[in-house]
């Protein structure tokens, strides 16, 4: 008799501290690697060292995933004009699939209306298919298309969800 497969465990999610700098800036890295040779231009996420991330954190917000005490996942979040932005997304290769990408978005969602922000806005690669249903999954809709310095063509989609009162 088959068993049925094991639950995934949720992820733990908390904000980040400046203690976390090298731990975001490895998630980050880690992620984007397999993008290194074919996406263009490369992503600038793999640009992340401890001391950008931690300049980050001084200026905006961070979540961690963590599955079984480790480290999984991470993004990075700021205010935006009335908007949050959500950028880096980051979920290191092993655990993609588990749902932590969608339980990071959700975390900064709660932190978005918390502080009576009007909507979350992140930026899609065109290249990327996968994490624009991602983000469509999660209530996000392409708001514009845009390219990158030295392209002439749009590379990435800005994507908006409006949060309800």
């Amino acid at each position: 008799m088959a068993t049925a497969p094991a639950e995934a465990t949720p992820p733990r999610l908390r904000l980040a501290t400046a203690a976390d700098a090298a731990v975001i800036a490895r998630l980050i890295n880690q992620a984007f690697a397999g993008y290194r040779d074919w996406l263009k231009p490369p992503p600038s996420a793999l640009n992340e060292t401890p001391e950008s991330i931690a300049r980050l954190l001084a200026a905006q917000q961070g979540a961690v995933a963590e599955i079984e005490d480790r480290p999984a996942g991470c993004a990075l979040f700021r205010p935006q004009g009335r908007d949050v932005y959500l950028g880096r997304l980051s979920v290191l290769p092993a655990d993609q699939g588990k749902g932590i990408a969608r339980a990071l978005i959700d975390f900064v969602e709660s932190r978005a209306q918390a502080r009576g922000a009007e909507g979350l806005v992140a930026e899609v690669r065109i290249a990327l298919p996968d994490n624009q249903r991602l983000f469509t999954a999660a209530g996000f809709r392409e708001v514009a298309r845009h390219a990158h310095p030295g392209f002439d063509h749009p590379t990435f989609i800005e994507m908006r969800k409006p949060l309800a009162d």
